[in-house]
């Protein structure tokens, strides 16, 4: 009992230390004892007050079954038993109750107010043998929890808790409080407590499972088993084995009694095969008396947690048995339901691979899809079936009226099982649903509902299902049954949202032949290798229009990634094709913990007619991310009447949400400049370009072919060491003259430009951290070129190589001089002289950043150095010289939110959430065209992008999203200005500044990573 001691004296040594520093309103705690003997009995600990009055008493093990253990739970019944009798016998002693007992583990307490009577509580018989099990009258353990549990809770080892703990316990012991905990809570804290017990002494058992006889069966389920995946496979399944296992004999002791059960007591723990052999037993005959329940205690690989042959971990699980007998868990039939909603938290839910919707959310579907007493009702990925819990009550509700029914009459419970139908493809949330749903009503049998276990994209409407599809029914189990799936009245849920790349080859392939017709006509098929991977929730969407009845109503919480992306223009076409889109609802906050993505909720009405579609009007409802919480009333009604006061709301008619345009735009009405006298197309004045040398020019252009990159970085960007490396600081500026230079001064990446202008002084800084601030240009001929150069170009051709699978050939790296961008300027012998050859430096007095994550944020180059493709170059066409004023007036426009939009609605999305600014697309950007304004307008634009630059100098930098959030109001005086040119009303600026964030927003939130470019 080393562990147990050390635990006492630390709690002891924390208690000491906090009373010898406080009183406790107005009370003063005088010492603590250790082992304090009552009638030959020891209390763990006890707390005494000024008289050499008790306080509190703790304990912090329990006895019994000729052992001690401090594997206990702070509410086994045996533990609390044990400190009542200790109150019970001081009390007949002393005349005096002692205030408070308490039992308590290293990491959770529970302490009671001891009841005035007491002895009422206390077995005397029971109490001569100290048969702490058993110590409680009938009915006496589940008052105890209901009437004086005075908090329940995790026990914090530090001294501001113990300071905090024993100043709420003095104010109510002063005040004569009569206790406010809730009982259930405490009941969930025990549950928890049990999994995480069982799980982490398990564990290892687990682990040599998974390496052995469980492994097809994990590896089939989709759990990964290489040495990398292991540890985090093992620690999944423990978790889920461990809830499998309490879920079994929870729901065992609540039907025990309805079901005349044999009653489970405690089990032989003499060793674990005996132990498991009288579980199994126990399952077996749940389910052969009542014929129902397999969902429960028949869980596939989830049911074969190996137990380890410990004494004290049986009798650690016969203790949660004693105690669910002791509560008479029957007696809590009308609550239980709501005790296990809470059992799993959000985070634990997570972990589990079962992202938990929020309850909200779930709500808000049901309530609009389910209109009818009799509509039938399918959640295709039911996940631990949240949707499902409020589909029943949704339809409780329209079979009885509103309010809250405790006891779910027997017919109607029954009634409901069989509108309700659920799949998903791993057996565990199957489990976690049939759980939920049948605790609705446990005295019922819940032969009618239909859970599958199946992948979605393998099962069609009007398909009759047999094994090997595994349908699960709590009346028959698993075996070779029809079943046959009906056109549903409401589809509902939260599909998945992994992307093309992650869905498991099998499930691909069921997508291709369930859905290819529709993926080719809506431009849905994958296309990784250009970025194009639509998340499974599209095509979860397409399948689920096939089960919906015509006017059946779909409600699906996704991604709303797609909002903003090429194949969601497609996606979007789709929906106006099958649907009556009631509301697309987009919100700001990230809803699931550990999830990467924000969400939108889609309402849609499945309708044939086109007219009907054509007339119907879309609410486009934007939720802020500074809305903490929901209004379930409040959205219903937003929905039908397009206002609200809490939440941005827009009408659109179907007919007029463009097809050939991204969604995102149409939460909040944006005025469209583009066609202003005051504007024109960037391609008016500029040319862009990957990077300003003549190689890159001429291919962003078209006018030569070849890859828009240099081929070999390895060899084209040098440091200012590798230059001294390889003996070539004489043809490297500033040794030379710009117009002579060999090694040309150059930006070889976005990283090394922070600010809206690049000068001499910020390519000096890069020099000096010796960072690759070179490029070599080198347009000459071979005979032209000195040794050390052409040493260096040797070097290209026999040892330098390239980088990247693209740069490979028959399995081995390219030199240099053998890419693909090397061997078109070889080809080029009219332009180049060789395929080192870059040409020369293109004048381009502005450029943007390529890939920009908070902002494509547009620089003015005040020192000529040569730029890599990583950046666009803005090379003005032929004939047009604008002024510096001029540069610095449009640079204010290029840096604005209506710029930005333009961007983030043209711009092309990465798969990592990055916006890309192509050539093609930053030759169509509507822009402000300087040449047209007047001086004071010039001299305004101009004045504030240079309060920009000074902001983001002072600032340092302009990249990350601290420091845009930090620019807001810089860039927002721009705009203000912009619109005072244009006319445009200040409900329209702050209209695209929304939108603006809402699109960043958007595009970061699937990001796995963060860059500050």
């Amino acid at each position: 009992m080393e562990r147990e001691a050390k635990f006492q004296d630390k709690l002891k040594d924390l208690i000491e230390a906090v009373a010898g520093k406080f009183r406790f309103h107005g009370l003063e705690i005088t010492h603590v004892e250790r082992d304090y003997p009552i009638d030959a009995r020891k209390v763990d600990l006890v707390l005494f007050m000024r008289g050499e009055t008790p306080f509190m008493f703790i304990e912090t093990k329990r006895i019994g079954r000729e052992r001690e253990s401090n594997l206990l739970d702070p509410l086994d019944v045996a533990v609390v038993g044990q400190v009542v009798s200790y109150a019970a016998i001081y009390k007949r002693n002393h005349k005096v109750v002692v205030p408070f007992v308490a039992t308590a583990n290293p990491t959770r307490i529970a302490i009671f107010r001891t009841p005035e009577n007491v002895e009422d509580y206390v077995d005397e018989d029971a109490l001569l043998k100290r048969d702490y099990q058993h110590i409680f009258r009938p009915g006496m353990y589940l008052r105890l929890l209901k009437d004086q549990l005075e908090r329940c809770e995790n026990l914090g080892l530090n001294e501001e808790y113990i300071r905090t703990l024993l100043e709420r316990l003095a104010r109510s012991y002063v005040e004569k409080r009569a206790p406010k905990s809730e009982f259930s809570e405490a009941l969930v804290g025990t549950f928890r407590e049990f999994v995480n017990r069982i799980a982490e002494e398990c564990r290892s058992l687990v682990e040599a499972g998974v390496k052995g006889a469980l492994r097809d069966e994990v590896e089939k389920r989709g759990y990964k088993v290489d040495p990398a995946s292991l540890p985090s496979t093992v620690a999944l399944l423990s978790r889920m084995m461990a809830y499998v296992l309490m879920n079994k004999i929870l729901f065992y002791k609540i039907i025990e009694q309805s079901y005349r059960l044999p009653k489970m007591v405690s089990l032989d723990s003499s060793s674990s095969t005996k132990f498991k052999e009288q579980l199994e037993y126990y399952f077996r005959k749940a389910v052969e008396i009542t014929g129902d329940f397999e969902p429960i205690f028949c869980t596939g690989v989830y049911d074969k947690l190996p137990i380890p042959d410990n004494p004290e971990m049986l009798e650690y699980i016969n203790d949660f048995i004693a105690t669910l007998d002791n509560v008479e868990i029957i007696e809590l039939a009308d609550r239980i339901g709501y005790i296990y909603e809470e059992l799993i938290p959000p985070e634990e839910r997570h972990q589990l691979g079962q992202f938990y919707t929020p309850l909200w959310v779930c709500e808000l579907i049901t309530r609009w899809c389910i209109r009818g007493p009799e509509d039938v009702v399918l959640d295709p990925g039911v996940g631990s079936g949240g949707f499902l819990l409020q589909a029943y009550r949704r339809l409780l509700e329209k079979k009885v009226g509103p309010g809250r029914f405790l006891v779910v009459p027997p017919d109607i419970h029954e009634k409901i099982l069989s509108q309700l139908y659920a799949l998903d493809i791993n057996e565990f949330p199957a489990h976690l649903s049939a759980m939920g749903i049948s605790m609705q009503n446990i005295t019922v049998p819940s032969t009618k509902l239909n859970v599958l276990v199946s992948d979605f994209f393998t099962v069609q409407p009007g398909q009759m299902l047999l094994t090997p599809y595994r349908v699960r029914s709590i009346a028959k189990g698993e075996e070779e049954r029809e079943v046959v799936l009906p056109r549903f009245d409401a589809v509902v849920g939260n599909p998945p949202y992994t992307r093309w790349t992650e869905i498991p080859e099998k499930t691909q392939g069921m997508i291709r032949l369930r859905l290819r017709k529709l993926m080719k006509k809506y431009g849905l098929m994958p296309q990784v290798s250009r970025g194009k991977e639509p998340g499974i929730y599209t095509y979860w969407i397409l399948h689920a229009h096939q089960f919906l009845k015509e006017g059946g109503r779909l409600g699906m919480i996704i991604s709303n990634t797609w909002l903003q992306t090429d194949y969601g223009i497609g996606f979007g076409n789709f929906l106006l094709d099958h649907f009556r889109i009631k509301a697309i609802i987009d919100i700001a906050l990230k809803l699931f913990k550990g999830a990467l993505v924000t969400t939108c909720i889609v309402l849609a009405e499945k309708e044939a007619n086109e007219a009907k579609r054509l007339e119907n009007k879309v609410a486009f409802i934007h939720i802020p991310g500074e809305v903490e919480s929901e209004d379930v009333e409040e959205l219903l009604q937003a929905i039908e009447t397009g206002k609200s006061e809490k939440y941005s709301v827009r009408l659109v008619k179907q007919r007029d949400i463009p097809r050939d345009r991204k969604w995102i735009d149409l939460f909040f009405k944006t005025v469209d400049i583009s066609d202003h006298p005051l504007m024109t197309k960037l391609r008016e004045i500029f040319e862009p370009s990957y990077g300003n040398v003549t190689y890159l020019f001429l291919t962003s252009t078209g006018e030569i072919s070849g890859v828009r990159n240099l081929g070999s970085s390895e060899f084209h960007y040098l440091s200012p060491s590798k230059v001294k490396e390889f003996g070539l600081e004489k043809w490297a500026y500033p040794n030379v003259p710009l117009e002579n230079a060999l090694i040309y001064p150059a930006i070889t990446s976005a990283r090394q430009t922070n600010f809206f202008t690049f000068t001499e002084e910020d390519w000096e800084e890069i020099r000096k951290s010796d960072d690759r601030c070179y490029m070599l240009v080198c347009h000459k001929p071979k005979k032209e070129l000195p040794s050390e150069v052409l040493e260096y170009i040797r070097w290209g051709e026999t040892e330098c190589r390239a980088r990247g699978a693209a740069r490979q050939i028959k399995g081995r790296r390219r030199l240099a001089s053998e890419t693909e961008a090397a061997k078109a300027r070889a080809k080029e012998t009219k332009r180049f002289y060789g395929w080192y050859d870059l040409g020369k430096e293109v004048s381009a007095p502005l450029f943007a950043i390529r890939y920009g994550w908070y902002k494509t944020r547009f620089v003015q180059r005040d020192f000529p150095v040569v730029m890599c493709d990583n950046l666009i170059a803005l090379v003005p066409k032929k004939g047009i010289s604008l002024s510096q004023i001029q540069l610095r007036a449009l640079l204010a426009y290029l840096n604005s939110s209506f710029s930005q939009y333009s961007i983030e609605s043209e711009g092309r999305k990465t798969p990592g959430g990055a916006l890309a600014l192509e050539a093609n697309v930053a030759r169509e950007m509507p822009i402000l065209d300087v040449r047209k304004l007047d001086d004071n307008q010039l001299g305004s634009l101009a004045a504030l992008f240079d309060k920009l630059e000074q902001e983001a100098r002072k600032i340092g930098g302009a990249s990350t999203r601290e420091q845009i959030e930090k620019l807001k109001p810089k860039i927002y005086e721009i705009d203000r200005a912009v619109a005072a040119i244009l006319g445009i009303k200040d409900e329209d600026v702050r209209n695209v500044q929304k939108q603006v964030d809402l699109m960043v927003e958007r595009r970061v939130s699937v990001a796995k990573k963060k860059s500050g470019g």
